[in-house]
């Protein structure tokens, strides 16, 4: 049979192979997205790549690569494309195969599956490509040899690449850091953009607290375009912990109207350290304000987030206010009387150099 006939024919048949093998990967994704595979598919669904859920990431992999090869079959150049896509792909299902033995434990056959369908439409273009260097080895074109095995020296790089972008971008999906991410962005006030953050440390129970608060909202208001402002909730007093999840449905749901509602919580907890929703709601009413109850798990995670602030600046007393540029790791600390306007500007724009 003809050299050119036999490669025709190879072109065919690797193009069928490709576009089954692309279809099959989509619908292995499309299976894992839906969370229709074993028990053993759940552990891997805990890992994320550069912070996307692989079932994502896989479904733009395989649609992309399937248009840039049916592309192909009008314009031969874009199978080299084709294969270069497939090879990285191979590359990260390789260490994601690995990380399964090594790491997670258990196999996933829907990943495995995946893993399969880029291995085989690689493999179908791989043959292609051998068939094609074969032939012009035989008709010595020392150009188009040299042009072939830089082809093959780029798609060895490419999978390396592949290879490298899944150890280092794959990490465990954390759903707690992930909730307590969400929720510290719905709780800050002020320049969400700035590098500088002000943690206001209070206690609803406080005399020292209840001191300051007057200078609170000017202070807010002072400093906002400069920096991210949080208003942290420190149990000194045990009442407190009453009155936080009303503060943070505030901070969360109404945070236009939050000071004046702050105020009213300050009122009520010099009435009662117990207090009860429907004498919020109440009270609420009177500003024009709706409440918003929180569901468990929020609060619960804001408790946890405030715990671990508290504990990462040693605060052990209210008032209490931190000023921190996480980026150049310094910061500063303010304590009682010496939380004013003035201390808190100077304090970001020191630290904002």
């Amino acid at each position: 049979m003809p050299e050119s006939s036999l490669a025709r024919r190879a072109f065919s048949l690797s193009f069928l192979i490709v576009s089954l093998a692309l279809a099959s990967g989509m619908i292995l994704t499309i299976v894992s997205w839906l969370k229709l595979c074993s028990v053993e598919c759940s552990e891997g669904h805990k890992y994320r790549l550069f912070g996307f859920p692989f079932e994502v990431l896989g479904g733009i992999f395989f649609v992309g690569t399937g248009i840039v090869h049916f592309l192909s079959w009008r314009n031969s150049k874009l199978t080299f494309l084709t294969a270069l896509l497939l090879v990285g792909g191979l590359g990260a299902e390789l260490y994601f195969i690995l990380m399964q033995k090594y790491q997670i434990g258990v196999w996933c056959p829907v990943c495995l599956g995946i893993a399969a369908s880029i291995g085989i439409a690689a493999l179908a273009l791989a043959v292609e490509y051998g068939i094609h260097f074969r032939k012009i080895l035989k008709l010595g074109d020392r150009g188009e040899i040299m042009k072939n095995i830089w082809k093959g020296a780029s798609t060895c790089a490419i999978f390396c690449i592949g290879f490298a972008l899944a150890f280092f971008g794959t990490s465990k999906f954390n759903p707690l850091q992930a909730a307590e991410k969400s929720l510290k962005d719905n709780l800050a006030f002020g320049n969400q953009d700035s590098q500088v953050d002000v943690y206001i440390f209070t206690d609803w129970v406080c005399p020292a607290c209840r001191h300051i608060e007057p200078r609170l909202e000017g202070i807010v208001q002072a400093a906002g375009e400069k920096a991210k402002i949080y208003f942290i909730d420190l149990a000194v007093h045990p009442e407190t912990m009453n009155f936080t999840p009303y503060n943070m449905s505030f901070m969360v749901h109404n945070k236009p109207a939050y000071f004046k509602l702050r105020k009213m919580l300050e009122n009520i907890s010099q009435e009662t350290g117990t207090p009860s929703q429907e004498q919020i709601e109440t009270e609420m009413r009177k500003l024009g304000q709706k409440f918003v109850e929180l569901n468990y798990a929020d609060v619960d995670v804001g408790n946890k987030y405030f715990k671990k602030l508290e504990k990462q600046f040693s605060v052990n007393k209210t008032p209490t206010l931190v000023v921190v540029n996480s980026e150049a790791k310094k910061g500063k600390k303010l304590s009682g009387g010496e939380i004013t306007k003035e201390n808190v500007l100077n304090s970001i724009n020191l630290l904002s150099k």
